[in-house]
């Protein structure tokens, strides 16, 4: 069944790609379990409402939008690695703004308190995950203010963009390249650099 659906999304083509990126990234916009963190009361915060929610929910995201982002690496067709490119720049901007929610942080830092207070007795490995997350938001600016917040995320977005570009422009020779079955080059695009083909 799944190697039915790898085929199919081959031979349907760039286009689905595309398709397929924007309207997950549209999906996770409407139905984002960010969303029910952030709305709940301080209260209401806790390790199974806030961490573990949220560490579920992004598994679930990474097996499904993964997808859109593979076919840039395997496929044989040109088109449909350019769509998955571009389903990769999409992702890259809804992850940058999924990971700069302050609401979401407030709540994790409320859950974090909570569970102090009341004092819960976590496993080390749920420990580790209210502490490593907490630490990731601090670390990846949640606790700056609004402005150096606002740019902080538009450098990441920008550099996420580069990212994806550099990957594009990546070149070897064909010295580099031996080894390589024929049919896999045969993908590859090719030009002139000096007397070299790359």
């Amino acid at each position: 069944m799944e190697f039915q659906r790898g085929y199919l999304r081959d031979q349907l083509g760039f286009e689905l790609t595309v398709k397929v990126g924007h309207r997950r990234a549209a999906r996770f916009e409407h139905i984002l379990p960010e969303d029910r963190v952030a709305a709940l009361a301080p209260e209401e915060c806790t390790f199974e409402s806030v961490f573990l929610a949220l560490a579920f929910s992004y598994a679930k995201r990474q097996s499904i939008i993964g997808l859109s982002e593979f076919y840039q690496d395997v496929s044989t067709s040109q088109e449909l690695r350019d769509a998955s490119t571009q389903a990769e720049n999409l992702i890259r901007d809804f992850r940058t703004d999924s990971s700069m929610r302050l609401n979401v942080f407030r709540a994790q830092q409320a859950a974090q308190k909570n569970i102090k207070q009341s004092g819960e007795c976590l496993s080390p490995e749920e420990q580790r995950l209210v502490d490593k997350v907490i630490s990731d938001g601090a670390r990846a600016g949640l606790a700056l203010p609004d402005a150096e917040r606002q740019k902080l995320t538009e450098l990441k977005k920008e550099l996420g963009q580069a990212c994806v570009k550099f990957t594009g422009i990546i070149t070897f020779s064909l010295e580099v390249l031996k080894g390589v079955p024929e049919d896999a080059m045969s993908g590859f695009k090719k030009r002139i650099e000096g007397e070299k083909e790359i």
